[in-house]
């Protein structure tokens, strides 16, 4: 939440602690994990969301944040929000998968949720600058798969499969080894 990359080291954010629109997007409810689900970053904000972070820095951001993702997930079935559509579909599909309730406490007692990027990309679709994703997840994907040490990473979409996929990364942050201190960042 208190990311203090710039524009210069992350091109290609939207990040705007005065208006509102701090990185976000970890969540995660035991440790380990059997799935840690990456996506590409956290999208842009629901509507009414920035007006919540506004003035808020350090804890207080924090749990300003935290309190939204509880309203916001904890009621996903309720909401008629075109947005949250992602965020059901994901839910029941991970109970599938683990064969738990579709539910939130169910659900983050096996699974967490980070993105590769921490920040909003300018343009709602843009794609990730190479080097934004290099810098970001080197800075907290790494320590987030060593806390949670997941048996399986999920990467959703193509940006976050190529980045993560069978390429030199994977070998690089293998889970076994991390969770092992085989292997520095």
């Amino acid at each position: 939440m208190n990311c203090t990359n710039t524009e210069k080291e992350c091109r290609g954010i939207w990040k705007d602690f005065a208006k509102g629109i701090p990185p976000r997007g970890f969540k995660y409810g035991a440790v380990p994990v059997k799935i840690l689900v990456v996506s590409k970053n956290p999208g842009h904000p629901l509507k009414g969301e920035p007006e919540k972070y506004i003035g808020k820095a350090g804890l207080s951001l924090y749990q300003t944040f935290r309190q939204h993702q509880h309203d916001t997930y904890y009621h996903l079935e309720k909401t008629k929000d075109k947005s949250l559509v992602f965020h059901k579909n994901l839910f029941r599909y991970i109970s599938f998968f683990l064969n738990i309730p579709n539910n939130v406490d169910s659900i983050y007692q096996h699974a967490a949720r980070t993105n590769l990027v921490k920040c909003s990309t300018i343009g709602e679709r843009d794609r990730l600058d190479k080097t934004t994703m290099k810098v970001c997840s080197e800075k907290y994907l790494l320590d987030e798969i060593r806390l949670l040490q997941p048996k399986v990473l999920l990467a959703l979409g193509g940006e976050v499969a190529t980045y993560l996929g069978p390429a030199d990364y994977v070998r690089r942050i293998s889970v076994q080894n991390l969770a092992a201190g085989l292997v520095d960042p």
